[in-house]
């Protein structure tokens, strides 16, 4: 049976992805009157499910799923006692780190995290802080999904080659999505990540797609600015 959090989560298409009690080497921050987090809660989204719910309430604004990220999950947050934290906070939380520690993905050749249902269709969007030690969500123990997966076909199909074992090169994607020939990956998404046989029904609609390649293209230009 779900729990009433997770229902919470559900209706604004979140889901809970998993959950740790914390140690000193997870570098989670004291709760603003300055108790230690006993329990995190990892929030995420799968699919199109919370693109559905933003596009109800979209806000005119230069990041309008922040805005409606932290806006949704302030108040879940508050319902339940928690202290809500982002990946867009600065300075930066290491939600790599704590998504590993839930022991829900996996990292895949692309050097991002892959999950064994929902593949790379799936995305952070905050952390839970509670002073309780709460029960933590269960999940099903599965292998790392890519083990299985003989040919990698997401490292061939970036039309640039901008992946490999060692990750992303930043400069390859960003000239290519700024070039002439980046219609197909703005318009559906990353080829890589579509390469990917796993959670294949999860895939992002065009819109949403099209809305994350834009806001990856502005993210290439910002970096390529402080280079």
């Amino acid at each position: 049976m779900k729990s009433a959090l997770e229902n919470a989560l559900e209706q604004c298409g979140f889901f809970l992805r998993g959950g740790f009690y914390p140690e000193a080497a997870d570098d989670v921050p004291l709760l603003p009157d300055g108790q230690a987090v006993a329990t995190l809660l990892v929030v995420g989204s799968v699919g199109p499910r919370m693109w559905q719910e933003f596009q109800k309430e979209r806000a005119d604004c230069p990041h309008p799923l922040d805005e409606w990220t932290e806006r949704r999950l302030k108040v879940i947050a508050g319902q339940f006692g928690a202290h809500p934290v982002f990946p867009f906070d600065r300075p930066y939380y290491p939600f790599q780190r704590w998504d590993k520690r839930t022991g829900t993905c996996f990292k895949s050749p692309l050097r991002i995290e892959i999950h064994p249902v929902y593949g790379l269709w799936h995305a952070t969007r905050g952390a839970l802080l509670f002073a309780e030690r709460l029960e933590l969500p269960e999940h099903e123990k599965t292998q790392h999904p890519c083990k299985s997966c003989v040919d990698t076909p997401c490292l061939g199909a970036c039309p640039v080659g901008a992946f490999s074992n060692r990750g992303l090169e930043i400069k390859l994607c960003a000239d290519h999505l700024a070039g002439p020939d980046s219609e197909d990956c703005m318009t559906n998404g990353c080829l890589a990540r579509r390469a990917c046989p796993v959670g294949k029904d999860y895939q992002l609609a065009p819109e949403q797609a099209s809305f994350h390649m834009r806001a990856l293209r502005l993210y290439h230009k910002e970096i390529e600015s402080l280079s």
